[in-house]
């Protein structure tokens, strides 16, 4: 219980504080969420790669670090048993627009449920499998909104997926 206040509070907090919206590299960004995530890597014998050169967004920093860290975190933590996590992050100028892209070849969701993820308390997993509250991927979608873009998904169950977080470009 004590996690879903924990997390209810986190998601209540997004956008109270003034949202700085400046061009926002994310080489730095991505250098918390490697050490953030360093438990988990080692843990699964997972890996981060990075495809450069990142498009730099405009954006608030510290909403894009939760959203890389909720996506990532995600990836690491639900993957297929018995195969190691491969994380992929690549950022992408289109017409006006950041594209980036956070890639794994976790477990996948079913094509039906792929409209609710980004609702608060859906879970697609068990606690027994992969305790949660189901607030990150709302957390996500409402800190990508807060700064003028959005989040999508596309996702194969037992192939992985990609989150797709498209923000003004800088």
């Amino acid at each position: 219980m004590g996690h879903v206040i924990d997390d209810l509070l986190a998601y209540s907090r997004i956008g109270r504080a003034a949202i700085e919206a400046r061009p926002a590299p994310l080489e730095p960004v991505l250098d918390h969420v490697r050490l953030a995530c360093a438990a988990l890597l080692a843990d699964s014998g997972g890996s981060i790669e990075v495809v450069d050169p990142l498009a730099v967004p405009i954006g608030d920093p510290t909403l894009l670090d939760t959203i890389l860290l909720n996506l990532v975190t995600n990836a690491l933590t639900y993957r297929r048993p018995g195969s190691v996590p491969r994380v992929v992050i690549a950022a992408d100028t289109v017409a006006s627009s950041v594209r980036i892209t956070v890639s794994d070849n976790g477990a996948g969701m079913p094509a039906d449920a792929l409209d609710r993820v980004f609702e608060a308390f859906v879970r697609l997993a068990t606690d027994e499998d992969h305790p949660g509250t189901g607030i990150g991927l709302a957390i996500v979608r409402r800190s990508a909104r807060l700064m003028g873009g959005d989040v999508t998904v596309t996702s194969e169950l037992g192939v992985g997926s990609t989150f797709t977080v498209t923000l003004p470009a800088g």
